[in-house]
Parts: C-alpha cells; sequence; structure tokens
C-alpha cells in the first residue's frame, strides 16, 4: 500500500466487530491505524467493556491510533455557558486516551450560539483550545481541529481555520481535514490542502453530493478523491487516511481502500 488506511471504531461496536475489524483489516496489513470515539455516553459497564475490547486489539497490533473527542451542541468549545462541563468531559477523554498511549486527538472547535456574535464564538474556542493543548502537551499528544460543514459551526472555511490555529498559537494544535465537510460547504479541496499544508496531520475520507454530510464510500458521491491524492502528495503529506464511511463490516472498506491506491498511481 502506498497510503497508510485508517478505520474507525465506534463505542457501539461488539467485541465480535472490533475482532472481525482484526482479522479483515489488520491483520493482512491493508490498514494501519484505526480512530476510535470517547464513550461518554455509555454506562460503566459499556465503557468498560468498549475499553477491554480496544485493550485486546492493541496488543495483538501495531496500530497507529486516534482519539475522537467528545463533539456535538453538549460539547460546544465556543459556548462558555457551560464550558465547565465540556472542558471536564474533554479532559476525561483525554485521560482515556492517555491509557492506550494514543498520541492524537480530533476535536470540532464548537459553533456560535444564538445571539453570540462570530467573533465572541471564535474566542471562545481558541482560548478552549489552548486550555486543551496545554493539557495534552505533558502526554506528548497533538490535539487535530476538524473543519466543519457550514454556520453555525466554526472552521468552515480554509482562511478561516488557518487564522484559527495561529490564533490558538500551540505547537501541538494541528488540523484535520474532512473531505465530507469541505465539500458540502462547496469548497475547493486542493485549496483547502494546501492553504492548510503547515498544519495537516489527519484525513477523513468520505463521499457526499453536497447536499449533506452521507459519510458515503468513496465513488457514491462527487468528490474527485484523485485531485486531493495529488494534492496531499504535493505537500508531502506523511499522516493517515481515515476511511470515515457508514459501513456494517470491515471488509467493506477493503475496495474502497484499493480504489484510493489506483488514484495514487
Amino acid at each position: 500500500m502506498k497510503n497508510k488506511y485508517c478505520f474507525t471504531i465506534y463505542y457501539t461496536r461488539t467485541a465480535d466487530d472490533i475482532e472481525h475489524y482484526y482479522q479483515k483489516l489488520v491483520q493482512p496489513g491493508l490498514f494501519q491505524g484505526t480512530e476510535i470515539f470517547f464513550p461518554y455516553q455509555l454506562d460503566e459497564e459499556g465503557r468498560n467493556s468498549y475499553r477491554n475490547c480496544l485493550t485486546e486489539l492493541y496488543q495483538k497490533s501495531t496500530l497507529d491510533k486516534v482519539l475522537h473527542l467528545p463533539h456535538g451542541k453538549n460539547n460546544n468549545l465556543a459556548n462558555e455557558t457551560a464550558i465547565d462541563a465540556t472542558l471536564k468531559r474533554m479532559k476525561e477523554a483525554i485521560d482515556f486516551a492517555h491509557l492506550f498511549g494514543i498520541k492524537k486527538l480530533t476535536i470540532h472547535p464548537g459553533e456560535i450560539e444564538p445571539e453570540k456574535s462570530f467573533e465572541e464564538a471564535m474566542n471562545n474556542s481558541i482560548r478552549n483550545i489552548r486550555d486543551l493543548a496545554d493539557y495534552c502537551a505533558p502526554f506528548g499528544m497533538n490535539l487535530m481541529v476538524e473543519n466543519m460543514n457550514g454556520r453555525p459551526e466554526l472552521c468552515v472555511y480554509p482562511e478561516e481555520m488557518l487564522f484559527f490555529l495561529k490564533a490558538v498559537n500551540r505547537p501541538n494544535v494541528k488540523a484535520v481535514l474532512d473531505t465530507g465537510h469541505a465539500h458540502v460547504a462547496r469548497q475547493d479541496l486542493r485549496h483547502f490542502v494546501l492553504t492548510l499544508k503547515d498544519y495537516l496531520y489527519h484525513t477523513h475520507l468520505s463521499d457526499n453530493d453536497q447536499t449533506r454530510d452521507a459519510h458515503g464510500p468513496i465513488g457514491s458521491g462527487t468528490i474527485d478523491f484523485g485531485l486531493v491524492l495529488r494534492a496531499l502528495k504535493e505537500i508531502g503529506y506523511q499522516g493517515l487516511l481515515c476511511l470515515e464511511v457508514l459501513h456494517q463490516k470491515g471488509e467493506e472498506l477493503v475496495p474502497l481502500a484499493l480504489a484510493l491506491e489506483k488514484l495514487t498511481e
């Protein structure tokens, strides 16, 4: 494989699901990384089960590991009203990642609350991302800010993201490019890659027709993935390509990775 591929493991996956991923994706050497999600919506028993499944997977593999931090309206880093609870949850997730030696954390920048200005939201998010970056630093972790697909969310446009990352001004704060989000926002993906070239650390790949973030498989929408891969090669990108697509079985990801390999040739 010319590229390094990554698959996601949602916390609703069972032990059998994760063993299936290992047999179909990891053991054959087709995928080199995984992005997991902090199970904050599960009870203690559910969290322990998820933790045990991941421990078993990581003990028998050398996967490059990424954790996606909590996101959504209840985890809005731009909302100061509930920020104490949000930061507490984020730091619990960072501690969870540390258990597995995870060094890469995907994070959403948050969104503009009703009756609040863009500037207020940006300033709040920048301040809170700095707080989390400083919390991560002793663990050697990098926070990777993901681009979003439209207002009221922050970091929709490449220049906006670049401004945001420079304003945060922390060496362990990087960028994630989500192709599905950028396409829904009708952004030029090559321009996105080139604008973020000094920060780009991780990539989410999924397809859509620009009407919604469908998390569709490669080829199901209108994204030019050849253009994306050429742009990534142009900047010397060395990170993972995470297939963040809806799927039921691990083997459904294999032809997608092989299709991307052909586009890389």
